[in-house]
């Protein structure tokens, strides 16, 4: 399976990782709170410093 990183995961992020989830190995950043709340509830985790 290919990869795929994805900076940021405001609304567009969070749709891009949405639809590509199935095809594609993910790595996100994004270091708010919203982010990593959405990391978790999507099964992963987003990166942050």
């Amino acid at each position: 399976m290919q990869s795929m990183g994805v900076i940021g995961l405001g609304a567009f992020g969070q749709l891009l990782v949405a639809q590509m989830r199935p095809h594609f190995d993910l790595t996100a950043y994004d270091p708010s709170a919203q982010a990593q709340d959405f990391a978790r509830k999507a099964g992963g985790q987003a990166g942050h410093s």
